[in-house]
């Protein structure tokens, strides 16, 4: 077999896994400058996931330039469980800070 299939197979495989991790959504957060802030999580929803297992959808809020913006994000399967009024970082772009993301939480 020649090497060029390898390389192929070994990024269609990576890239998968990236976009696994991701949720399967496509990285528009890349597109254009972002800046990261506070918010704070308004509600919590508790969603089943199959056999006993359950996660969170975090409903939060967040302030850029004297506007609020809200967003949502899973909290994950195995993650820490959040509470409301608990604070995450957020990633949004400076253009649409409707196009967020959420990238840690603040302890």
């Amino acid at each position: 077999m020649k090497p060029g299939a390898y390389i192929f197979g070994l990024l269609l495989i990576v890239g998968f896994f990236y976009f696994s991790f991701n949720e399967f959504e496509v990285p528009r957060i890349l597109l254009g400058d972002t800046k990261k802030t506070l918010a704070v999580i308004k509600s919590i929803d508790k969603r089943h996931a199959g056999k006993g297992v359950y996660y969170q959808v975090l409903k939060y809020e967040f302030e850029v330039n004297d506007s609020v913006y809200s967003g949502q994000s899973n909290s994950g399967i195995l993650k820490t469980p959040k509470s409301i009024g608990d604070t995450l970082i957020i990633e949004f772009q400076i253009s649409d800070p409707r196009e967020n993301k959420v990238r840690g939480r603040k302890k």
